[in-house]
């Protein structure tokens, strides 16, 4: 299933350059838009149980996609911890944590400093390559709590006047039906990203990989939404007149009932993207 071996993994930091590519390149037709889907906890070795008839990343696949095999946890001389916040940061910033050029977001609870590198929908948001951006998700530790990773970006989109939208919702069902209104909505958001916590959920509880078949359900739940939401874009008016840049990803494995090690569990996810 996957285009490279273990040992050609490509980095979490790839995906940024990806997606800013996506918007900023030179283009003939086609308006760019962008539907990041984020799977929290998924490993890598979770796409073995696919069920193709309910799956986004079958559709990808399908439709000329690929399928990569991806590390997180930073480079050798400069690890990081396995874990949401700084996954999803390097993701979208480009860079790992630690160092004077990384995110310095080096744990969950920890701010995102007003120094540190903008994320690819602030980036994009700035340029004028997007008019606006949404980021929606169920956990509150990335814009809720009183040390929320993304505190002082919410403040500086609010400072700058830019349409960007950071929701907090209870639980997946809820955080899908919400992006598929925007993703249904014809002046909605040219960049949405979604995560997903059904894995995390069922690898904190009863193990991360494919001997807890909780797990593995989780997995295809995730996946059954992303395929929801895939339909939607593809449902669009306007789609025919868009360039859709879908990505399905991770922010982090784990193994045993946790994650944040630098062992291969924790360490190796995967991206997906669309054939464009």
């Amino acid at each position: 299933m996957y285009a490279n071996a273990v040992r050609d993994s490509i980095p979490q930091t790839a995906l940024y350059g990806i997606i800013m590519d996506h918007f900023t390149r030179a283009r003939q037709g086609g308006t760019p838009k962008c539907l990041i889907v984020g799977f929290d906890g998924a490993r890598a070795d979770a796409l073995a149980h696919i069920l193709p008839a309910e799956s986004g990343i079958q559709a990808l696949l399908g439709g000329g996609g690929r399928a990569y095999r991806m590390y997180t946890g930073g480079d050798e001389g400069s690890p990081q911890l396995t874990d949401t916040a700084p996954g999803w940061a390097t993701l979208l910033t480009g860079v790992w944590a630690n160092g004077p050029q990384g995110s310095g977001v080096t744990a969950n609870g920890v701010r995102k400093p007003v120094e540190t590198p903008n994320t690819v929908m602030a980036e994009l948001l700035e340029r004028g390559a997007a008019k606006k951006s949404a980021f929606i998700v169920s956990w509150d530790g990335h814009f809720v709590d009183d040390d929320a990773t993304y505190h002082y970006d919410i403040l500086s989109a609010r400072e700058q006047g830019l349409n960007a939208e950071w929701i907090t919702l209870e639980g997946d069902a809820q955080v899908v039906r919400r992006a598929m209104d925007e993703l249904r909505d014809e002046n909605g958001a040219e960049i949405v990203m979604v995560i997903l916590e059904h894995c995390d959920s069922a690898g904190h509880g009863g193990g991360y990989g494919n001997r807890n078949p909780k797990y593995v359900e989780a997995f295809r739940a995730s996946d059954r939404a992303a395929l929801d939401m895939i339909a939607a874009v593809k449902a669009r008016p306007g789609y025919d007149s868009e360039d859709w840049l879908i990505l399905i990803t991770s922010d982090h494995g784990g193994e045993g009932t946790s994650h944040g090690a630098q062992s291969a569990a924790c360490r190796r996810i995967f991206y997906v993207v669309n054939g464009q």
